[in-house]
């Protein structure tokens, strides 16, 4: 079987036990629950090819927009890698359920190298048009923000049309590969750049919902009527969690830890299974 298929499969194990001796049977259906990435775009799918593979169960492949399949596939931080030149390339994901979070933890996870320096911002992953346009967008996880730009990276959701961001105070070099995951949890979000926790906040609305205004995902700049906000670069590995990745519950300093670690230090590795298991119980 392809490697590609293989990565599709989600095993359930069933068992049921009888009682023979009181003429009953004690049904314990158990359910061993694998939770993998929603979306998973590792771009090693190279020269020639139109489509970024998805190899999560829900197969949300990325269509390379305004690029040119023959040298836009380049080496990456592992395996291949996308290159985008920052007037009109990008890489889209149509809007799908399993992507739109509402009240759900969620995490973003990529790398990214970023070529020179622009006059505002550069989009990295987003469900977003502007901040200009408060009610109209979702969520980014940004290398690069500012008026002029500065190469600070940003996380951001929307609810409603309040925007609730936090971003690196720390500036990245560039012409260099760097790695930013953003993550969602309850009340709190909170950005990492190169393994390492930058900022947080935790004054999140309790249950606030994510907006879901059908915006598809995209890679490499906004979603506005023209490429207003385009990134020079190339992107690697974009992986996205419904659940929210942890670092031990530590600030983590200088060596990532936990879920962050392995998707700071494996580039192509996905989480662990973590397995859910329920059990019911009936007689005949």
């Amino acid at each position: 079987m392809p490697l590609y298929y293989k990565k599709h499969l989600l095993f359930l194990l069933i068992i049921v036990s009888a009682n023979k001796s009181y003429g009953e049977v004690n049904a314990f259906p158990t359910i061993l629950a694998v939770q993998k990435p929603v979306l998973h775009l590792s771009f090693d799918d190279g020269t020639g090819s139109d489509l970024a593979l998805d190899t999560s169960v829900n197969m949300n492949d990325g269509t390379l927009t305004n690029m040119d399949s023959a040298t836009d596939w380049v080496i990456g931080v592992a395996g291949m890698a996308i290159d985008t030149d920052g007037a009109n390339d990008y890489v889209s994901v149509a809007d799908d359920t399993s992507l739109d979070f509402g009240t759900s933890d969620f995490t973003v996870s990529y790398w990214f190298y970023k070529y020179s320096t622009t006059s505002s911002y550069s989009y990295g992953v987003n469900k977003w048009s502007t901040g200009a346009n408060p009610g109209n967008n979702e969520w980014t996880l940004s290398p690069a923000t500012g008026f002029p730009q500065v190469h600070k990276a940003a996380f951001v959701i929307e609810i409603g049309s309040t925007a609730y961001g936090i971003g690196d105070p720390n500036t990245f070099t560039l012409n260099a590969w760097h790695h930013l995951v953003g993550v969602r949890q309850a009340e709190k979000i909170s950005l990492y750049v190169d393994g390492v926790l930058v900022n947080t906040r935790n004054d999140i609305p309790v249950n606030a919902s994510i907006n879901n205004v059908g915006r598809e995902l995209r890679i490499g700049q906004n979603q506005n009527t023209s490429a207003l906000f385009p990134m020079a670069g190339m992107f690697d590995d974009l992986q996205i969690y419904r659940l929210a990745a942890t670092d031990g519950d530590v600030t983590i300093g200088n060596n990532a830890t936990g879920d962050i670690a392995i998707l700071f230090n494996n580039p192509g590795m996905e989480l662990p299974f973590e397995e859910a298991i329920f059990k019911n119980s009936f007689e005949n």
